[in-house]
């Protein structure tokens, strides 16, 4: 090794000489110095578990995926386009709910949901014993009461919550039940007319009912959602303050105000006019959103805008 190696490194010619240590073995001080800086990169290229930072996306969530099948055109349009979403729903309305420790809320919820999921359960299977009593008057035999289809499609689905094996049964059911439909139109019980509509029936009921499902998500999300109180101001009659002998005094009040409307006039002598006097309190209700001009709002300091045209400078 050169000298300007050693010089590099801050190490002398004496690196290189063996030495012997207190237990009488051999060392070279360079290559102990070495195998100490080895072992450290070493121990630093050891992987270290640490804290990740998560979006509502990442969290990791539980499901069984099953196998799922439809015979129907309509029950399958209708099932690809309503189940990822009305699934997400449930999800929130069950589990993310309790997770948070809302339990009392999480379980009136799926007392809801479950008055929900019984309601079209019991209204679909009304309506396939309807279309068996019309089998039966027309004395059609068992292996023609149900329609085949060409196209059957399987899906792989996820299931998160049990109401989402609870909405797979529903909507294998409404493919029953459309299959029934099918077949009453082909056995001439009932004309091309009478199964369209049927058909869109059954196809608006499904939706409404996943459309209520969204509504109670929407509705629980209010109620968890914190009020939000407007900014207004309230005048008030004293003497004397600018050039008149009932000027008004401007106080910041938070209450409840319309949107972008004024109660009052903005002016001090539509101010006191015999709309507001010789009431002692009035209320003058400036636009509620914090960003509307000529409002600046910075965390919880409110700043006030600049003068109205026509009143004095404060």
């Amino acid at each position: 090794m050169s000298d300007d190696t050693l010089r590099t490194l801050g190490l002398s010619e004496d690196a290189l000489t063996p030495a012997t240590n207190a237990n009488g073995e051999t060392f070279t001080p360079l290559a102990a110095v070495m195998d100490e800086v080895n072992e450290e990169a070493q121990a630093d290229a050891i992987p270290r578990v640490s804290t990740q930072r998560r979006r509502p996306s990442d969290y990791a969530r539980s499901f069984i995926q099953q196998k799922f099948a439809l015979q129907t055109n309509r029950a399958q349009v209708v099932f690809e386009r309503v189940y990822g979403r009305t699934d997400n729903y449930l999800t929130f309305l069950t589990v993310s709910i309790a997770d948070r420790g809302m339990l009392k809320l999480a379980e009136r919820l799926e007392g809801e949901l479950d008055k929900r999921f019984e309601k079209i359960e019991s209204e679909i299977e009304a309506a396939c014993t309807e279309c068996d009593r019309l089998f039966d008057e027309r004395r059609v035999p068992v292996a023609n009461r149900r329609a085949l289809s060409d196209k059957t499609r399987i899906y792989d689905v996820p299931l998160r919550t049990n109401f989402s094996a609870r909405f797979l049964q529903l909507f294998s059911r409404f493919d029953e039940l459309l299959c029934r439909v099918e077949a009453l139109w082909i056995n001439g019980i009932i004309r091309a007319s009478g199964r369209s509509q049927m058909i869109e029936k059954w196809d608006r009921q499904v939706r409404s009912f996943t459309g209520s499902i969204r509504g109670l998500r929407d509705r629980t999300l209010q109620e968890l959602r914190p009020p939000v109180n407007s900014m207004s101001i309230l005048v008030v009659a004293r003497k004397p303050f600018f050039t008149t002998d009932a000027s008004p005094i401007l106080q910041l009040q938070p209450t409840w105000a319309p949107k972008n409307q004024l109660r009052s006039s903005t002016t001090p002598a539509a101010a006191a006019s015999a709309s507001i006097w010789p009431s002692p309190r009035a209320i003058l209700t400036l636009p509620t959103c914090p960003t509307a001009p000529r409002w600046h709002c910075r965390g919880q300091t409110l700043i006030l805008p600049p003068t109205l045209p026509g009143w004095p400078r404060a």
